[in-house]
């Protein structure tokens, strides 16, 4: 299939590997990020949206949230207007499904098919194809690109209509982001009262406490390293778009304020566009800790 694809950072570099590895033919719109790598791979990479969509079937989207989403289809970028009717339009950013539903319908209307696909995993998982992706939009174009999916992820699910992969997509981000602030706070407070960190780390391991979040960051909290894998201030962003939909639903959602806060503490000590896990550096400031243990993961 020929694929544009826009966003090739540091989850979309991974994708597009796997898009090509599986004989499909991708451009890809120059990034920031050097992508002789890709080019090597067969990429074709360019300067221009314009050449994007020259003659593509599908373009994935993986973009840092809505506004950018809106401005490259239908605004400046005017991406939507470059492609032929009956292209489609993948959006695996992590976007506001109330954006997402505007989209859909101006798309529909110019005769381009869409779907919300936004992705759990890290990096790691976009360049082994493991990733889990989860579809929203017309069951028939889910099917239409589902072996496309399926050359980038380990587990596809489709999920309903239009905005329904972008809803379960933050309830998911919600969830975890408020381990992993919980994390933060447990691991500081322990230190701060004296405890063996290893300890904690051994028992909350095996016990109720547990989860794939504290498995992730605590040893980055306990290490004192913390590779970029997800900026900060994209994760902060996730949670803003959590509470956002629940204000429009008229849901009070008391848990989403707090973990924000810890957040937005972390973005006031300069950690925004550092990864999300120095939330965990917070508490090493306010408590005079540093929380160090050695642990296997």
């Amino acid at each position: 299939m020929r694929i544009g694809f826009v966003g090739a950072g540091l989850m979309g570099g991974g994708m597009v590997k796997n898009l090509l590895r599986a004989g499909h033919d991708v451009t890809v719109l120059q990034h920031r990020r050097p992508l002789d790598h890709l080019e090597k791979l067969g990429a074709r990479v360019v300067k221009e949206l314009r050449a994007v969509a020259e003659g593509a079937e599908v373009v994935f989207l993986v973009l840092p949230g809505s506004p950018e989403v809106e401005e490259t289809l239908l605004g400046k970028g005017n991406l939507a207007a470059m492609l032929e009717p009956g292209a489609g339009i993948i959006d695996s950013s992590t976007s506001f499904p109330g954006s997402t539903r505007k989209i859909a319908r101006e798309l529909s209307e110019r005769g381009l098919r869409f779907l919300d696909a936004p992705l759990t995993g890290g990096p790691a998982n976009a360049e082994e194809g493991t990733l889990t992706i989860m579809v929203g939009g017309e069951r028939a174009d889910f099917e239409r690109y589902l072996p496309l999916f399926q050359a980038m992820a380990a587990h596809v699910f489709y999920v309903g209509g239009h905005g329904a992969g972008h809803i379960i997509k933050l309830l998911n981000n919600y969830l975890a982001l408020t381990h992993v602030a919980a994390t933060a706070e447990v691991l500081g407070f322990a230190a701060k009262l004296g405890v063996d960190l290893k300890s904690v780390w051994d028992v909350v391991r095996a016990s109720g406490g547990n989860s794939r979040a504290f498995e992730t960051v605590a040893p980055r909290i306990l290490s004192g390293e913390y590779p970029l894998t997800f900026e900060l201030n994209k994760a902060y962003k996730d949670l803003r778009y959590v509470s956002d939909l629940a204000r429009d639903a008229g849901m009070p959602l008391g848990i989403v304020s707090a973990v924000m806060q810890e957040f937005e503490l972390a973005r006031a000590l300069g950690f925004g566009k550092h990864d999300y896990s120095s939330v965990g550096r917070v508490w090493e400031r306010i408590l005079g800790v540093e929380p160090r243990a050695h642990v296997d993961r």
